[in-house]
């Protein structure tokens, strides 16, 4: 197992032929530092703008503003995952805000990607926006924005974005040395995306800092999802909210097995939360204990919550 670097975080997102009903599932993991204390804080805090804005709903920590991720009345999902690059600044939209800042005001995915491209980024995260009316149009064929789901690749005055099966994905290389041969490392799905923490664009990849071979940990958890998804796909089972919360806690780092969880404190995955994002539920688990009887999310159990009972004044757009 390669060395593990803390801020180590997954998403992703299903829909279409996929999905139960053609809808939109999501997830995400942060995995940071564990046995922190933080988890005594833990907290679903719901923002109800007084000013027409969107409701929203934010999986965290009591104090916490921002979201390290979200869902919004509208069924717009938010994302983030760590991408070191050494392009940064702190002259743009801290990215906790901005994501509140998304939900609060796009009612789509054409919405989310123009209030992306009017803020600026600061430093290089991966960011992913899925939105459920967009997987409503698609199921209809008729898409009219940049996609179901969008990752945004960024660094300092830079983003790149993409969707399901991108053809910068699917061609990305490895190369050891100038003399090696290349390793695939790009493997991309329709009517799927996710991402850890590494980059496709290439100049993403020019300016990351980190190791992007094919056995790094970074690589291992993409490809747990890219298995997970493909695997329901062959047994020919679409993902439902039960199926979105297993491809997520497998994502999450909880030791040396991706699929079992240890016996003894191990791991870094503090917060685990799966989105049924077309009906509004989600799947949200945190760390569980500490010292030695700590757990990871993934390890814990998942709360079951229906989020439109706190929406519903809202009327969709």
């Amino acid at each position: 197992m390669p060395h593990k670097i803390n801020g180590m975080c997954s998403m992703w997102a299903t829909w279409g032929n996929r999905s139960v009903n053609s809808q939109l599932f999501s997830g995400r993991n942060l995995d940071w530092n564990q046995n922190t204390g933080i988890n005594i804080y833990k907290a679903v805090t719901i923002f109800s703008p007084n000013d027409g804005a969107i409701p929203h709903a934010v999986t965290g920590y009591v104090g916490l503003w921002g979201a390290l991720l979200g869902i919004s009345a509208e069924g717009l999902t938010t994302h983030e995952a760590n991408l070191e690059e050494n392009e940064i600044t702190f002259s743009g939209f801290p990215w906790l805000l901005r994501l509140r800042y998304i939900m609060e005001n796009a009612h789509n995915s054409a919405e989310a990607h123009a209030l992306w491209e009017a803020t600026n980024n600061t430093v290089g995260f991966n960011h992913m926006v899925a939105s459920a009316p967009d997987a409503a149009e698609y199921a209809r064929g008729t898409v009219s924005g940049p996609g179901v789901a969008v990752a945004m690749e960024t660094m300092f005055n830079y983003t790149a974005y993409f969707t399901d099966y991108d053809q910068r994905e699917l061609t990305a290389m490895y190369y050891a040395n100038a003399t090696a041969p290349g390793v695939p490392i790009g493997f991309p799905l329709h009517e799927a995306l996710f991402r850890t923490n590494h980059g496709y664009d290439p100049l993403i990849r020019q300016h990351y800092e980190w190791d992007q071979s094919p056995d790094s940990w970074s690589m291992q958890r993409y490809m747990f999802m890219h298995d997970a998804i493909i695997q329901y796909q062959d047994a020919g089972v679409q993902i439902d909210l039960l199926q979105a919360a297993n491809i997520t806690s497998i994502a999450g780092d909880k030791g040396q097995d991706p699929y079992q969880c240890q016996t003894t404190p191990d791991g870094s995955n503090v917060l685990s939360v799966a989105f049924s994002a077309s009906t509004l539920v989600m799947a949200a688990a945190w760390e569980n204990g500490n010292g030695t009887s700590w757990q990871p999310a993934a390890c814990s159990s998942y709360l079951i919550l229906d989020l439109n009972q706190w929406f519903a004044g809202y009327q969709k757009q």
